[in-house]
């Protein structure tokens, strides 16, 4: 025991000398940096001096206290809306460092600011409210591990074209995109929204809402979708500003809706041919019972009843604008006027019919096929003259003579064409035709259909020389005398 305390109070001597000795020299004593002080407190930086004010604001705490990682965590919500600020205490915060802390994070509310970066609260992953409209953000990658959305505004953000890290938040309700133009191509991401009832997508360039009805389909964008009632007083959803030709995909679920802006009006339409009535019927689903719509009918696209002779009456097609494809051949229609303001159609075939008069369709400006095959009733072919991307035309038995080949001239764009048996007897025209490029096996069009063909049968020509050039640039060609 005795050596012990000798031993010690040897080193507590030694240990004393050596700090005499260090304060009296002029060298500052050593301290290793890495040593953390146990009384040290982390404190949270905020590069934006205004941010840092509004934290303050909402955790309660005034300027000398420290604002810690700790404190950060019991920040749940955060409104920073600067719309009615003239003072620029909330209008000038642009940097949202510091916030990152704030992990239990619910509502964040970043209106009107001058943010324009969200990588901060790129981890802020238990956010359910986010909005952040009228701001110059042009990227919400950031946020892109977010999956506890249920509201999202970002309202005339119209620098943000891609939506797509919004795509995994499929509890989302409200998302409210109005004049941000991400077009069709942000609709795959709408498609995996499934909760939505209110959705805003004026002016956001979209033209296909094919997506829409899916999700209505599914249950949601609807008066009985979950939250619809208690939040909105039913679905909400803003189509305004949109160009969009075909509303089918959610004319069956317009009555289920509370609110739809931008929706054209929706009034039944009558088909008073029965067998017609039941084809439309057929091809947009719609089940017996139920009134054929003129929203209905924008989904009209094609439309075959060739071959149906009791279709007499064509009435009801005209509220089908986007009909492209027409085929009502050997049929018993006799007037195309229902179909006069259809000149979105391409294909129109009505070969074999007791049809007199084509006048009705002399606005057609996009057809590049045209079959009139045995329909002697016709003699003026003159109204087909607009249709310069015209490249088949099927007029066999068609009496127009020479004075319709005034209108064959005007359709540049031919490599097909039947003329057996229509009373012409001057070819002149086919051969100007073909001197610019059209009727030949290097026409566009005609290599994938076997090369250019023509049909000169029974016609009572005397001078082939105009076609005569060409011959050999013709893959098909009925008429011709052989030698």
């Amino acid at each position: 025991m005795k050596n012990y305390t000798f031993k010690s109070l040897t080193m507590m001597f030694i240990m004393l000398s050596l700090l005499l000795s260090g304060c009296g020299s002029d060298d500052p004593v050593s301290v290793d940096p890495t040593e953390d002080d146990p009384d040290e407190i982390e404190v949270v930086e905020f590069p934006d001096a205004l941010l840092e004010a509004q934290i303050r604001l909402a955790l309660d705490i005034d300027d000398e206290e420290e604002i810690t990682p700790e404190l950060m965590l019991t920040l749940e919500e955060l409104n920073l809306d600067a719309s009615d600020d003239f003072s620029g205490e909330l209008s000038d915060i642009s940097n949202l460092t510091g916030l990152e802390y704030a992990e239990n994070l619910t509502f964040l509310r970043l209106s009107y600011t001058s943010v324009t970066d969200l990588s901060p609260i790129s981890d802020l992953e238990n956010i359910e409210y986010l909005r952040f409209n009228n701001t110059a953000i042009t990227d919400i990658s950031p946020i892109s591990g977010y999956t506890s959305l249920t509201y999202f505004n970002a309202n005339t953000v119209t620098g943000l074209e891609d939506i797509s890290p919004l795509a995994g938040n499929t509890g989302l309700q409200t998302a409210i995109l109005r004049e941000v133009p991400f077009g069709n191509e942000g609709m795959s991401t709408i498609r995996q929204l499934t909760s939505l009832h209110r959705i805003n997508m004026r002016d956001t360039g979209v033209t296909d809402i094919t997506v829409l009805g899916e999700l209505m389909a599914e249950g949601a964008l609807l008066d009985s979708t979950p939250g619809a009632i208690e939040e909105n007083g039913g679905a909400d959803l803003d189509l305004r500003g949109l160009t969009i030709a075909d509303w089918s995909p959610v004319a069956p679920y317009v009555d289920q809706i509370n609110e739809f802006d931008g929706l054209p009006a929706n009034e039944v339409v009558s088909i008073p041919d029965s067998e017609l009535n039941n084809v439309v019927r057929a091809l947009l689903g719609i089940e017996s019972g139920n009134d054929v719509t003129t929203l209905y009918m924008t989904g009209l696209d094609t439309v075959n009843v060739s071959g149906i002779l009791s279709i007499s009456d064509l009435s009801g097609l005209e509220n089908a604008p986007n009909i492209r494809y027409l085929r009502f051949g050997e049929t018993s229609v006799t007037d195309l006027s229902p179909i006069a303001d259809l000149e979105n159609v391409e294909y129109l075939r009505f070969n074999n019919t007791d049809i007199t008069d084509i006048s009705p369709i002399s606005g057609y400006t996009s057809l590049t096929y045209f079959n009139a095959n045995t329909v002697p009733g016709i003699t003026d072919i003159s109204p087909l003259a607009g249709n310069e991307n015209l490249q088949v035309a099927i007029l066999r038995n068609v009496p127009f003579g020479n004075e319709g080949m005034t209108t064959i001239r005007e359709l540049t764009s031919l490599y097909r064409i039947n003329m057996r048996n229509t009373g012409v007897t001057d070819i002149t025209v086919l051969g100007e035709l073909m001197a610019e490029g059209a009727l030949l096996d290097s026409t566009p069009g005609a290599e994938d259909n076997g090369g250019a063909d023509l049909d000169l049968r029974q016609l009572d020509i005397e001078d082939w020389s105009p076609i005569e050039p060409y011959l050999d640039q013709i893959s098909n060609l009925d008429g011709y005398p052989e030698e």
